[in-house]
């Protein structure tokens, strides 16, 4: 053996006994990428998914799935006089599945680049404080971005105009320049100047950029299309290129419904400020909001299990077929969740103790930082436990408070519309009558939340007269939409 090995390293030099005791010891601890026993793993440690970029260190799934059930366990339905209980008389229950999605955490250094455009309104009614505001905040927005980052700015008024066709941000100082140039006059030609905007971004849109609009306007639209439904429109088709647009409203005068329904149906978000100087707040909640995106175009499948209903999912737009249910969200942010209520009828004819897969949920999407499209599988189950004196079922108080918040908030919606048709009694029953729900839930789930949305209802209830009621439509659009879309601002 001496005579076969004085040629190799010394490292090699060892006899084949020894050589037969690091194979048997490799055998028994297999080392994991890391040089660790995978023996000394725990499961969680040794199963968990990671992948590598360019040969740096591997990294988590960029989206954690989180799912909880309102109720997770329920009592079989056995002979109940054994446990000196009355049997019931029903065979379903309905149940609420919450699913969450939310980001990992990212360093400033791991952010994807931003292909922004901004859309202002330059009409007449922008005159002043607001058009003085508006540029000091554009100039601080324009004061945080980088040279991977791209900027267009589109005004408009009775035209629109590409002030700063869409460039890298390499010399803000110029860029600056033309923003203070800005000057307010004519009419408001907002739907040009969205469609204008959506035309600059296409310039660099790629799906690992995060495509932006911020629509900032005061008025009115009363040049070309001004319907909300339009508006939406628009908005649905920017969310197909993956593009999603912010909408903020300055002042009274603008049309809410119709800044709603364009970020809404865009997956963006909606601001409101009655006073100008808020705008820069907004503006960095906003720019907040882009350097944390961690996925795009991401679509959630919930599939339940054969004898499972789906009902509805509350409080946000989804499609159900058979036992298929899908949604999808435009953009995923880091450290911010955004979930799914659904409702669901279980069946309750099991004799026997067990655990039941109710539903399969898999999301897909687009990882901003790999560049590529992962995806995640998870299952839900539900324990059918013997029945207890007094409680046939375990409820999750925390799920319950968000279906009682969702629910309330569509009776809010509704007491809006029936303002809106001019029944301003029946407006302010609904709302006293949904206060009064909310603040009897927020006593039995001792829940500060569902508290102040009953105060919210109630406030909204006394402020239905004009004048009143054009500043408190616009707060309830606002306090509705973040509920709906769990919007960070």
């Amino acid at each position: 053996m001496r005579h076969q090995t004085k040629h190799l390293p010394t490292f090699f030099r060892i006899h084949t006994p020894q050589w037969c005791w690091v194979c048997c010891l490799l055998w028994l601890f297999p080392l994991n990428a890391w040089g660790t026993p995978s023996s000394l793993l725990s499961p969680s440690q040794s199963n968990r998914p990671i992948f590598t970029i360019k040969g740096k260190r591997p990294l988590k799934k960029r989206v954690r799935v989180r799912f909880q059930l309102s109720h997770p366990q329920l009592p079989v339905q056995v002979p109940m006089l054994k446990y000196g209980l009355q049997a019931s008389q029903k065979s379903t229950k309905t149940v609420y599945l919450k699913v969450g999605l939310q980001g990992h955490t990212t360093t400033k250094h791991q952010r994807a680049p931003v292909n922004l455009a901004v859309v202002l309104d330059r009409s007449g009614s922008m005159k002043g404080e607001k058009l003085r505001e508006t540029k000091r905040a554009l100039k601080m927005l324009l004061s945080r971005m980088g040279p991977r980052d791209t900027f267009s700015l589109i005004t408009y008024n009775s035209t629109v105009q590409v002030l700063v066709p869409a460039t890298r941000v390499r010399d803000p100082k110029a860029i600056t320049r033309k923003i203070e140039q800005i000057t307010a006059k004519g009419a408001t030609a907002l739907f040009g100047g969205v469609s204008r905007g959506l035309g600059e971004l296409k310039t660099f849109l790629h799906q690992h950029r995060v495509n932006r609009m911020v629509l900032i306007s005061d008025g009115r639209a009363n040049i070309g299309p001004r319907r909300p439904s339009q508006l939406g429109r628009l908005g649905a088709a920017s969310a197909v290129q993956g593009i999603s647009i912010t909408t903020i409203g300055l002042g009274l005068g603008y049309n809410e419904d119709l800044m709603t329904q364009l970020a809404l149906k865009s997956d963006g978000n909606y601001g409101f400020a009655d006073n100008a100087k808020k705008l820069k707040t907004l503006l960095t909640s906003e720019l907040h909001d882009i350097f944390s995106v961690v996925a795009q175009r991401v679509t959630l499948h919930i599939q339940c299990a054969k004898g499972v209903k789906p009902i509805r999912v509350l409080d946000r737009a989804a499609r159900i077929e058979g036992q298929d249910v899908r949604l999808t969200f435009n953009q995923l942010n880091s450290q911010r969740e955004k979930y799914v209520l659904l409702e669901l009828r279980l069946p309750l004819q099991q004799k026997t103790p067990q655990t039941k897969q109710i539903a399969k949920i898999n999301v897909r999407y687009n990882d901003m930082l790999t560049k590529r499209t992962d995806s995640l599988t998870r299952y839900s189950n539900i324990k059918y436990t013997l029945p207890v004196a007094g409680n046939g079922c375990t409820v999750n108080k925390d799920i319950m408070v968000k279906v009682i918040a969702a629910t309330a908030n569509e009776i809010n919606k509704n007491a809006v519309s029936v303002r809106d048709s001019g029944y301003i009694n029946k407006a302010r029953g609904m709302l006293r009558a949904n206060a009064s729900f909310l603040n009897k839930m927020a006593k039995k789930y001792r829940s500060k939340t569902l508290r102040q949305l009953g105060q919210f209802n109630n406030t909204n209830a006394e402020n239905l007269q004009k004048p009143k009621w054009r500043y408190s439509r616009k707060l309830m659009r606002k306090k509705q939409y973040q509920i709906q879309n769990q919007t960070s601002y």
